[in-house]
């Protein structure tokens, strides 16, 4: 099972991010307790099931999902916040370029938004990083 290698790697520049753009990162199944007026992100990954990337037993496993980052700031604060933060992951998460974390590289195909909605006093936004790793069998 190659998840928790492809969960490493992706922490690893999430991390980065996070301590570039000064947030916190609420990870699955930890606990916290929001600050009002304070943004923040909750994290999960969303792993497709492994499929094999050729013939025979020496082929590849190729590991797809879907890193979501549910994107939290205040309500009735506009979008400045979400935008700056979106627009730093994006140098984190580029489309097209490696994420390589001891020797795993995970490839990133594409990064979506999603709608938005209120949960007061947030307002929340999902970031969708898809993202692609090929590991041997």
């Amino acid at each position: 099972m190659s998840t928790p290698v492809i969960e490493a790697a992706i922490y690893n520049q999430l991390n980065a991010f996070a301590t570039a753009a000064s947030i916190t990162i609420v990870y699955r199944n930890t606990k916290y307790t929001p600050v009002e007026g304070t943004s923040y992100i909750e994290e999960y990954i969303l792993p497709n099931v492994p499929t094999q990337d050729g013939i025979g037993t020496q082929a590849r496993n190729r590991y797809r999902g879907i890193l979501q980052l549910t994107v939290v700031t205040p309500e009735d604060t506009g979008k400045a916040d979400f935008n700056t933060l979106y627009n730093t992951l994006g140098s984190y998460f580029k489309r097209g370029v490696p994420v390589i974390h001891n020797g795993t590289t995970i490839q990133i195909e594409r990064v979506a938004v999603g709608d938005d909605r209120g949960d007061s006093p947030w307002y929340k936004r999902n970031i969708d990083i898809y993202y692609r790793c090929d590991l041997d069998n």
